[in-house]
């Protein structure tokens, strides 16, 4: 339940500053996370060497630029979550949320319900196995920079002290845009993380 709780804060956060910049959004995010999770004492910061990130984003056949990255307490463990928060130096973000009592299932390990397709009371109770992934990419400076993945499979593709590799594809739609009139649009992404930085406050 803590975690589900965690997983619907983090969505709030994200979805309420329309007007903020991207660093300010996933700033507030992270502290959330580490502030709901557990206390200092409890979380253990896992520091690695340098850190490799590949994240490429396509959505509606373009793709977001992600070429220089915060590596910085970008990965968060928690009982049955996993939360991955990849922020640029041009503001894009791309946010996974891995949910459920299967979450650390051996690889590969498919996720094929959206967290978006349940209702907002769902959302915050439901034990389903379930992904997330939003992504915030400034161009009109409205909440419409704001994209979901609404339907479609999310594969934990690679889970190792060293590695996490995810892939993503379906239907994407802008927050704030109604799944009963759209319009939707393809969504798919790879992301490969080498000697990241994390916390585990399982």
């Amino acid at each position: 339940m803590k975690n589900t709780l965690i997983l619907a804060l983090i969505g709030i956060i994200f979805f309420s500053c329309s007007g903020e910049k991207a660093t300010e959004i996933t700033q507030e995010m992270g502290s959330r996370v580490e502030d709901s999770g557990s206390s200092s004492d409890e979380r253990e910061k896992i520091a690695k060497g340098e850190a490799n990130f590949s994240v490429s984003v396509s959505i509606d056949g373009k793709e977001m630029d992600f070429s220089a990255i915060n590596t910085e307490d970008n990965i968060v463990f928690m009982n049955n979550a996993l939360n991955l928060k990849l922020v640029d130096e041009n503001q894009n973000v791309c946010m996974v949320n891995l949910l459920g009592e299967g979450v650390y299932e051996s690889t590969p390990n498919s996720f094929t319900l959206q967290n978006s397709e349940l209702s907002q009371e769902e959302q915050m109770t439901s034990k389903k196995k379930r992904s997330h992934v939003e992504v915030y990419w400034p161009q009109t400076n409205t909440q419409y920079d704001k994209k979901i993945l609404y339907s479609g499979e999310v594969t934990l593709e690679k889970l190792t002290d060293d590695i996490i590799e995810i892939s993503f594809t379906g239907e994407g739609i802008d927050y704030g845009r109604s799944p009963n009139k759209g319009p939707f649009y393809p969504m798919t992404g790879k992301i490969r993380l080498e000697n990241y930085n994390s916390y585990d406050i399982r």
